[in-house]
């Protein structure tokens, strides 16, 4: 990440958002194998 866009307060927001769906979607997928197991 470079400095412009650590200082980009929508660029932060936009990675906290990737940052949270991709937990909640290993979450998901841990929840599905272990329903199917």
């Amino acid at each position: 990440m470079t400095e412009e866009q650590s200082q980009n307060p929508e660029f932060r927001r936009q990675l906290e958002l990737e940052q949270r769906l991709s937990s909640y979607g290993e979450r998901v997928d841990v929840a599905r194998s272990f329903l199917l197991g």
